[in-house]
């Protein structure tokens, strides 16, 4: 997961002055520990609302759902309810498991 601040750039519109994002001035946000990502994700996830969250979609779709930074090597459904039958067998043979990860993790960047 990669958080982007965008610096607004100011435009006038007649007499009122509004601000407009411009991508081009977007940069990564870095807290120099490289931990900002999962202290962010860790804070959503414990929050209440993310886990009224999850409880509802996985009642109403019976899908389960994970919130957690690209980066991470662990099995996001491993052990909960719904978990993917694929998945959990994937996860006895960890080269099988990490190849999986992998896959994973190019498609996310």
């Amino acid at each position: 997961m990669r958080t982007i601040f965008v610096k607004p750039e100011t435009a006038t519109n007649g007499s009122a002055e509004t601000f407009r994002p411009n991508p081009f001035n977007a940069t990564p946000a870095e807290n120099g520990s490289g931990n900002g990502n999962r202290t962010l994700v860790d804070a959503l996830v414990n929050s209440r609302i993310y886990r009224d969250y999850e409880r509802a979609f996985g009642d109403i779709t019976g899908l389960p759902v994970a919130l957690q930074p690209v980066e991470t090597w662990q099995l996001p459904h491993h052990g909960k309810r719904n978990e993917n039958a694929l998945c959990a067998l994937m996860s006895q043979k960890s080269s099988a498991c990490a190849a999986c990860l992998q896959v994973q993790e190019r498609l996310c960047l």
